[in-house]
C-alpha cells in the first residue's frame, strides 16, 4: 500500500511507509544510480536467488573456500483497466504487461584471501525505465553494466582498511561513471573516508562533474557523529557500516543521529 502524507504526490515525495521492492537493494555507490522502487499503481515481477559455498581445498574454492552469490529480477507493468475515478484500477489474476520497468543480473564472488584478508568481486548488468520510475521523458531504458572490487584488510581486532573500485557503463543517461574509496576504521569509536566520483562519460564536456569527498565518523553508545567535506551527488551513500540517503550538496556537512 502507497501511503503518503498528501495522496496527491508521485515518486519519493512525502512517503510515510516503505514498500519493500521484488529486487535486491544495492549500497555501492554507483549501482544507486538506478535503483528500482514498487509501482503502487501495479506491476509483475520475478525475483531468483541462488547461493553456493565453494568448499576450501577444492579446484573453485582454493584453500579458504569461497561464497557466490547470484541474483536475478525482472519486472513489467501490470496489464490493468484504470478506475474512472483514477486512483485505482482492475486487472485478471497474474496478468504481467507488456511494458518493460526492471531488470538486473548481479554476480558475486567473496573470498578470504588469508586470515586478514577478504575479496568482493561484483558484476552488476541493469535495465532501467527511467522515464516510468523517475516520472521522466524521453530516456527510455537505461541499460548500465557495472564492475566493482571491494578488498578489506584486518591490521588486529580493532583496525582495518577497506578500498573500493567501481565502474559503471552505459551509453545512456549522463554515461560512463568511475569511482574509488579508502576507508579507515578504528573500532569501536573511529573511521575516516575519502571517495571520488567521476562523471567522466558524460556527452557533454562541461557536465563530466568529478564529486571528490573525505569525512569522519565517530560513534559513542547509540550516537554517531559525522563530519564531511566536498561535492557529493544526491544518492545513497554507505560509510563506515551506515546507509543512508544524502542529498546534492557542495561544502561542509555535519550530521547526528541518535537511537533511543
Amino acid at each position: 500500500m502507497d501511503y503518503r502524507s498528501d495522496r496527491t504526490e508521485t515518486v519519493s515525495t512525502l512517503l510515510i511507509n516503505f514498500m519493500p521492492a521484488i529486487a535486491r537493494q544495492y549500497t555501492y555507490r554507483l549501482l544507486t544510480l538506478y535503483p528500482y522502487a514498487t509501482q503502487p499503481m501495479g506491476e509483475m515481477g520475478a525475483m531468483a536467488e541462488l547461493y553456493y559455498t565453494f568448499k576450501p581445498n577444492t579446484g573453485l574454492g582454493g584453500k579458504t573456500g569461497m561464497y557466490m552469490a547470484i541474483n536475478s529480477t525482472y519486472v513489467n507493468n501490470l496489464k490493468a483497466t484504470p478506475d474512472t475515478n483514477g486512483y485505482g484500477y482492475t486487472s485478471n489474476f497474474l496478468a504481467i504487461g507488456r511494458e518493460h520497468y526492471y531488470a538486473d543480473v548481479n554476480v558475486e564472488l567473496t573470498k578470504k584471501l588469508s586470515k586478514k584478508a577478504k575479496i568482493t568481486l561484483n558484476y552488476v548488468y541493469i535495465e532501467y525505465n527511467k522515464n516510468v520510475l523517475e516520472g521522466k521523458l524521453d530516456y527510455g531504458v537505461i541499460y548500465s553494466h557495472t564492475g566493482i572490487v571491494d578488498f578489506t584488510y584486518k591490521f588486529n581486532h580493532t583496525k582495518s582498511i577497506r578500498t573500493e573500485l567501481q565502474h559503471l557503463y552505459t551509453k545512456q543517461d549522463h554515461g560512463s561513471w568511475a569511482m574509488a574509496l579508502v576507508e579507515l576504521s578504528m573500532a569501536p569509536h573511529w573511521s575516516v573516508a575519502a571517495f571520488a566520483e567521476y562523471n567522466y562519460g558524460n556527452k557533454e564536456p562541461d557536465d563530466r562533474f568529478l564529486y571528490p569527498n573525505v569525512s569522519s565518523t565517530y560513534v559513542h553508545n547509540s550516537n554517531r557523529f559525522s563530519l564531511s567535506y566536498g561535492k557529493q551527488r544526491a544518492g545513497l551513500l554507505c560509510v563506515g557500516g551506515v546507509c543512508r540517503f544524502v542529498p546534492a550538496s557542495n561544502g561542509v556537512s555535519f550530521t547526528v543521529s541518535s537511537s533511543f
